[in-house]
């Protein structure tokens, strides 16, 4: 009989001779909010990014790693989030750009510098929250 030496289904037998289901695809939202996790977690060093996506762990999730998303998440969600946390804290583009240094964020000064002036217009008004304060 199928199944363990006992004769009893095993945990891969289902009783049938058909294949079972692939397990479903994740979306693109998974995906996305994993990078981003990821980029955070690794203060947004894509290389380490990718080695981490290697793990088996996410093997089911990504299949091979694709740099190119990584590198569209980090340029295009990660590092503008950080930038406008940076420029709500510090109003300051030259401070935002030492702070970027400080933690060690790479970034093209040329392609950041809009993103920095866009922020700081945008967010004049806004004070950052503090612990304590409501």
């Amino acid at each position: 009989e199928a199944g363990t030496p006992t004769g009893h289904p095993g945990p891969d037998d289902d009783g049938d001779d058909d294949p079972d289901p692939e397990p479903p695809k994740p979306g693109r939202g998974e995906k996305k909010a994993t990078i981003l996790r990821l980029l955070t977690e690794f203060n947004g060093d894509g290389a380490r990014v990718r080695k981490e996506l290697e793990k088996p762990e996410y093997v089911n999730l990504f299949g091979e790693t694709a740099k190119a998303t990584i590198y569209k998440y980090r340029t295009n969600t990660w590092l503008p989030a950080v930038v406008r946390n940076l420029v709500i804290e510090f109003k300051d583009p030259e401070k935002v750009l030492k702070e970027l240094d400080r933690q060690g964020i790479t970034y093209d000064t040329k392609k950041i510098a809009p993103v920095i002036e866009q922020y700081t217009e945008e967010n004049a008004n806004i004070r950052p929250l503090r612990a304590g304060r409501s």
